[in-house]
């Protein structure tokens, strides 16, 4: 209708209007639209009367029993029309629109692909679906900044997720496409499946968010697809907080990280449990130099058993990253199934910081190794609190690692830390349970490990290590030896024992030698094989101490002591004297003399 004049004129019980599109009712003082063309209405809808006054009508509106309502509008209006007057008419969507008003059939059949990119591109800011339709498209659709596809009725399910759902041609590259514009606007995806027919090419892509600011992802599932969620910032996208989103079905990575600055999960499910899952590379996988800040909270990464063990070949995959600030930070989330649990590529030359927090790491059964770093790789902090590690834990030089901390952790499988260096390598880690062995070795700049532990400790640090351990009391042993004039020909043993600890960054030793033969040396006596250098301020507190035990020496005129050498690995012995101590020499011993000995001293 146009915004001509209608007349109703004096015309008995005769209240209805009826032409080729619609039929309109005079009721209640108003004309209003009741049935669509070629419908019937049956008896009056007002009480007959003798005449009814002719009055005039001004139509500003009407309404389809689609729900749609139109106005006066535009030839390029929305779904705009003409009527006999040359009035256009459009659909109104200030407060949004359904896609059916666009003519989509959502039957799962037809294809959709430019009803549907028309309702995208018709101003709407939000496009409203209702659970249990299917939109099928042959080729991807985009939505465009400003703009929010809102699915109702959305359950996630192992097996079936219901609500709205996208099915794509298993040909579409990339399903769908959330374009922002640049920096200052986002759109947004809420309550819908993206799910593609058939075997997915390779990059084939369900999600791609590639441009924005604060986009929205939330309630959405995208199955099917090589890779079912692709974030790309090389088009100024800058932040996003996905909220319960799904995948399942990645033959790739479930998730891609380009070069997008900050994302952060919340409420994610990775993997269906095995249900329709396949063996795939990684669950998230990073690349490019742009990206910063990166959580994931309360999420699950898993395909389950239902493909044998190790079906995902990482959680983390680093690929070309070359960013100097990255952080990447995972709490409360859990994990299973991959071979490992980080992995990264040649290009790949530093990671900043990766810090988990009250996470599973790995299955019970099928972890082959937490680590999988390329030798160019350096890792500046890696940070682990309330964790369970069901991964072996090794820890090497090749890491290039400069800080392990940990506290609170549980470590299942045995656990190697190898320090790359003085200037490079610290490691504090407390009250954490070791279930299996535990190795220490290289050099440190510091370095202590405490906690509980059920199997052995192996340590053979270059440098002094600090440990605290309920199940164990820290001791590690050495072998001394003694020498005259920094000789040792001929000298043999019948008791040869030493064992060290480290408190406190002090050094402590307890030493037991029982000669059989004091060989041919002769000179100074000295204590050898110290584990670790002396600090070079010879004679300040807790360098040494008098010897606890002797037996079967000659000539002594005071008793023994003993005192570290600055920058060296062995101790002087003394004997005693009323105004000074004097050096012990070989003629102080015999073939048959005991030393037991225990003292601190602090290492350089």
């Amino acid at each position: 209708m146009s915004d001509q004049k209608l007349t109703i004129g004096n015309t008995p019980a005769a209240a209805a209007l009826t032409g080729s599109e619609l039929t309109w009712v005079w009721q209640g003082g108003e004309l209003k639209q009741t049935l669509f063309s070629n419908a019937s209405l049956f008896g009056s809808l007002l009480p007959d009367r003798a005449a009814i006054p002719t009055v005039n009508i001004t139509v500003a509106q009407f309404n389809t029993n689609d729900g749609a309502t139109w106005i006066h509008g535009t030839s390029v209006g929305p779904m705009a029309i003409q009527d006999a007057g040359g009035q256009w008419w459009q659909i109104d969507i200030s407060r949004g629109a359904w896609l059916e008003w666009f003519g989509c059939a959502l039957n799962g059949v037809t294809d959709d692909s430019t009803a549907l990119q028309t309702a995208l591109n018709s101003g709407a800011k939000v496009l409203f679906a209702m659970s249990g339709r299917v939109c099928y498209c042959a080729t991807g659709i985009t939505i465009p900044a400003g703009v929010t596809l809102h699915g109702f009725g959305f359950i996630a399910g192992t097996a079936v997720t219901t609500g709205f759902e996208l099915l794509f041609a298993a040909g579409a590259g990339t399903c769908v496409t959330l374009a922002g514009n640049g920096g200052s606007t986002g759109c947004g995806l809420r309550g819908v499946v993206v799910r593609r027919v058939g075997t997915p090419p390779s990059g084939s892509i369900g999600v791609k968010l590639s441009d924005g600011y604060n986009s929205i992802l939330e309630d959405v599932a995208s199955y099917n697809h090589a890779i079912p969620y692709y974030f790309d910032g090389n088009n100024q996208g800058i932040c996003c907080h996905p909220q319960r989103i799904y995948s399942g079905g990645a033959t790739d990575a479930h998730v891609v990280i380009n070069n997008f600055p900050e994302i952060r999960f919340n409420q994610c499910r990775f993997g269906t449990n095995g249900v329709f899952d396949v063996v795939c590379n990684a669950f998230v996988r990073f690349t490019g130099n742009l990206w910063n800040t990166i959580t994931m909270a309360s999420c699950q990464f898993s395909q389950g058993h239902t493909l044998g063990h190790s079906v995902v070949g990482t959680i983390l995959d680093y690929v070309s990253c070359t960013s100097q600030n990255q952080i990447v930070q995972i709490s409360d989330c859990y994990s299973e199934n991959t071979t490992n649990y980080i992995t990264t590529d040649a290009a790949t030359t530093y990671i900043h910081k990766l810090s988990l927090s009250n996470t599973m790491c790995g299955g019970s059964s099928d972890p082959i190794e937490f680590f999988n770093i390329n030798a160019a790789t350096i890792i500046n902090t890696l940070q682990l609190s309330s964790c369970i590690v069901n991964y072996p834990f090794t820890f090497t030089p090749a890491l290039n690692f400069y800080e392990l901390l940990a506290s609170g952790t549980w470590f299942r499988a045995a656990v190697a830390v190898t320090g790359g260096g003085t200037g490079t390598s610290r490691c504090a880690v407390s009250g954490c349970g070791f279930s299996n062995n535990l190795t220490i070795s290289g050099a440190f700049t510091s370095a202590t490990f405490g906690g509980e532990i059920s199997g052995t400790i192996t340590n053979t640090a270059t440098t002094p290590i600090e440990l605290s351990f309920s199940g164990n009391d820290g001791w590690t042993s050495f072998t001394p030896t003694l020498s005259f004039g920094n000789a040792s020909v001929g000298i043999t043993y019948s008791v040869q024992w030493g064992r060290y600890r480290v408190t406190s960054g002090n050094v402590v030793i307890q030493a037991q030698i029982n000669l059989s033969s004091k060989g041919s040396s002769t000179g100074t006596a000295r204590l050898e094989g110290l584990p670790f250098i002396a600090n070079a301020a010879r004679g300040t507190a807790g360098m040494g101490s008098v010897v606890a035990f002797y037996d079967n020496m000659s000539s002594l005129t005071g008793w023994p002591v003993v005192s570290t050498n600055g920058g060296e690995t062995n101790a002087t012995l003394y004997q005693n004297g009323a105004a000074a101590t004097t050096p012990l020499n070989d003629g102080e011993f015999t073939n048959t003399s005991i030393l037991q000995l225990e003292f601190m001293y602090a290492p350089s």
